[in-house]
């Protein structure tokens, strides 16, 4: 999908552009602060190539994916803020690309935390996936500023001109009849989709 690999991409960018910035205005912590970026862009540049979708046909273990995929999104974006992420994923072996899609949906997940969920606070994301009677389900949950102050994903429509990664998030779920939900409270927010998925993908 080109739209989420250009939105993708433009977020990572701005990832990049700050974190050089930081460096460049904050002579004293400048060794510290190149450091701290270049690491980030590493860790874009790894979770860029994890989310490459696939080219042939071949099975691949979902619960694995994602968790890679959130390492290097906490590496890049999380953990300079002070952000902690906690994941916990089943394996599951499944057409790759729909392991794609699902590690695709969670990533922007965690971006669309990252970007609007703390605001200059610290917090905490967790990720669940779990393979339940047949259906995957996966779970982003953030603590921080929750209802009233970010987009609503529930009311998402394509051309409807609200947020990019929104749209995204429900093109991909739509991609794999995957169903999703958002809610939100002064709590935090729970972002949640499940999809069957066959007993020959041999989830265990």
């Amino acid at each position: 999908m080109l739209a989420e690999q250009a939105h993708r991409t433009a977020n990572d960018l701005s990832v990049v552009m700050a974190a050089l910035h930081l460096a460049k205005t904050r002579p004293r912590e400048g060794a510290d602060r190149l450091e701290t970026a270049m690491n980030q862009v590493m860790a874009l540049a790894a979770a860029q190539r994890l989310l490459i979708p696939p080219m042939a046909s071949c099975r691949r273990d979902v619960g694995d994916l994602v968790e890679r995929v959130c390492r290097q999104i906490s590496l890049a974006r999380l953990a300079p803020n002070g952000i902690d992420l906690h994941v916990a994923a089943d394996a599951c072996i499944m057409d790759a690309t729909t392991a794609w899609a699902v590690a695709a949906i969670i990533a922007e997940l965690l971006n669309n935390a990252a970007r609007h969920a703390f605001k200059d606070r610290t917090g905490t994301v967790r990720v669940e996936l779990r393979y339940r009677n047949d259906f995957l389900i996966a779970r982003v949950v953030d603590d921080g500023v929750g209802s009233g102050r970010r987009p609503d994903m529930r009311q998402v429509r394509a051309g409807s001109g609200a947020g990019v990664g929104s749209s995204i998030v429900h093109a991909l779920a739509r991609s794999v009849d995957a169903t999703f939900e958002r809610s939100a409270s002064p709590d935090g927010t729970t972002a949640e989709f499940w999809l069957h998925v066959e007993r020959s993908s041999l989830c265990a």
